[in-house]
C-alpha cells in the first residue's frame, strides 16, 4: 500500500493532509457540483497538462463553474510535485461549486473550491501488458452527460463491483442498443481487421486524454484509425480489444464476458502501442 500524501492543496494554500477539511455544505459534497481530473506524473513531471485542464476548464463550464487557469493548475501541481518529491505519480484536482447555504441555486454564486494532491502511482512497464486485463459487459446506467468528467461516479462504483464480483478487472458499458461506450474507469478501442477502431464523440462518453495520446502515437505508427460506433458483437471477433487510462496507460483486453479476444494472447497492437506511450511519459 502507498503511504498517504503529505500535504494537500486547498483554499489556495498547501495545508497538512491531516488537516484539510471541506466544510459540510460545500456543493460538491451536497449536490455532486464538482468536476476532477487525474493527472499523470513521470520523471517528476506533470504530462499532458494542457489536455487535462482544458477538459476540467469546459466540465466547469458545464456546470456553471469558474474554472481555474492552465497557469494555476500547472503551478499547483509543480508545488504538490516539490512537495511531496514523487518522481512517479498521479495528480488529483477536484474543482467544486464552492460553499453555501443550501439551495439548488444559491442566492449569490459561491467562489469555487480547488483540491489537489499528489499520490505516488506505478504506471504499467512492458511485463504489465503481456498479461492483458480481463472485462465484462455491463449496461450503462449512468445519466446523460457522461463527457462532463463529474465526481458522480456511483454507477461505476456498481459497474466496478459487478466486473470484481465476476472474477475480471474491468468493466465494460453497454448501451440499450448494444453499442459500446467506455469501461468503468477506462476508454474501450478494438482492433478490427487490422484498423484501430474509436468510439465515435459523444455525450454518452468521456472523450480521454490518453485514449487522444493513443490515438496520436498510432498515427504515427502508419496504423488505420477511424472513429465509428463499436457494438457489443464487435468485440469477440475483433484482432485485439484495449482500454486506455491515465493510471493504466494501454492494456490489452484478453476475455470479454469470459470469450477470449485474439485466442486469449495479447497481440502485437497493444504491446506496441503501449510502448510508445511509455516512451512519450519517460517511463522506458
Amino acid at each position: 500500500m502507498s503511504r498517504d500524501p503529505t500535504v494537500c492543496w486547498l483554499d489556495d494554500a498547501l495545508l497538512p493532509w491531516a488537516d484539510a477539511r471541506l466544510p459540510v455544505e460545500d456543493r460538491g459534497l451536497q449536490f455532486g457540483e464538482s468536476v476532477y481530473e487525474v493527472l499523470p506524473v513521470t520523471a517528476g513531471r506533470a504530462r499532458l497538462l494542457e489536455a487535462h485542464t482544458a477538459r476540467l476548464a469546459s466540465g466547469a463550464a458545464a456546470l456553471g463553474i469558474e474554472g481555474p487557469d492552465a497557469g494555476r493548475v500547472a503551478d499547483v501541481v509543480r508545488r504538490l510535485i516539490a512537495a511531496e518529491r514523487v518522481a512517479e505519480g498521479l495528480a488529483y484536482l477536484q474543482l467544486t461549486g464552492g460553499t453555501a447555504p443550501r439551495a439548488h441555486v444559491p442566492d449569490e454564486p459561491p467562489r469555487p473550491t480547488l483540491i489537489a494532491y499528489l499520490r505516488a502511482h506505478r504506471f504499467p512497464r512492458a511485463a504489465d501488458v503481456t498479461h492483458g486485463v480481463r472485462a465484462v459487459t455491463v449496461p450503462d446506467e449512468r445519466w446523460a452527460r457522461c463527457d462532463l468528467k463529474t465526481t458522480m461516479l456511483l454507477p461505476t462504483v456498481f459497474a466496478k463491483r459487478i466486473a470484481h464480483q465476476r472474477g475480471a478487472d474491468e468493466a465494460i458499458l453497454i448501451a440499450d442498443d448494444g453499442t459500446v461506450r467506455e469501461g468503468a474507469s477506462t476508454s474501450v478501442i478494438a482492433v478490427l481487421d487490422g484498423a484501430l477502431v474509436v468510439p465515435e464523440p459523444s455525450t454518452r462518453r468521456l472523450p480521454g486524454t490518453m485514449s487522444a495520446l493513443v490515438e496520436t502515437v498510432a498515427i504515427e505508427a502508419g496504423l488505420v484509425l477511424s472513429h465509428r460506433a463499436l457494438a457489443i458483437v464487435d468485440l469477440p471477433g475483433a484482432d485485439e480489444v484495449l482500454v486506455t487510462a491515465t493510471s493504466k496507460l494501454v492494456l490489452p483486453v484478453v476475455a470479454v464476458d469470459d470469450v477470449e479476444i485474439g485466442g486469449g494472447t495479447v497481440g502485437p497492437v497493444a504491446i506496441d502501442l503501449a510502448a510508445r506511450v511509455r516512451r512519450r511519459l519517460e517511463l522506458e
